[in-house]
């Protein structure tokens, strides 16, 4: 099933450490009845179903994020997040992200000093640093600059088809922006 199954494998042979692999739909239900693991391996997706809930708001037009279950026990917790590909988090539009930045706000709220996220990526910052910007913020939100900022570091701007792009001597000032950053 994936690679999450091939992590989980690689780590039940740490005899000092309690591993539940990719728990699936019905993993709440196991982690009550067996308890939070110490390492917890699982899919962004699995995840984000798990730890928050997309509740549609009332007379609204829009959708709110609250605690799920999963974050609901966590929370308390000093957790190490350790993500990888993050490139699958590169687009802020998306559900995983706003889950997992909802997530990870919450949980620097409530652990401002011992917060800690690494982000593992092998995949190029393609078509450049406008990708990587989200994946940055979302690990080290503090030094970044806003995203009205970034948009005007990058130039970003629409071509002769219409489609969104950078410019080339804008995005050296977003990659300057990065770096300092990270």
């Amino acid at each position: 099933r994936g690679r999450g199954g091939e992590g989980a494998v690689d780590a039940a042979k740490s005899p000092r450490r309690d591993t539940l692999g990719s728990p699936g739909t019905r993993g709440h239900e196991n982690m009550v009845k067996q308890g939070l693991p110490d390492v917890l391996i699982t899919t962004y997706e699995t995840a984000k179903a798990e730890l928050v809930k997309f509740v549609k708001t009332p007379g609204g037009r829009g959708t709110s994020i609250v605690d799920g279950p999963l974050l609901e026990r966590i929370r308390p917790l000093n957790v190490l997040w350790v993500c990888d590909e993050i490139s699958k988090l590169r687009n802020r539009n998306t559900a995983v992200y706003k889950a997992f930045d909802f997530v990870f706000r919450q949980m620097r709220k409530t652990h401002p000093a011992d917060h800690r996220v690494f982000g593992l990526n092998a995949t190029p910052l393609e078509p450049g640093w406008g990708n990587a910007f989200p994946q940055i913020r979302l690990l080290r939100p503090d030094p970044m600059p806003s995203w009205k900022a970034c948009g005007a570091a990058s130039g970003k701007g629409r071509d002769r088809v219409g489609r969104p792009h950078s410019t080339e001597a804008r995005m050296h000032g977003l990659h300057l922006a990065c770096r300092t950053a990270a």
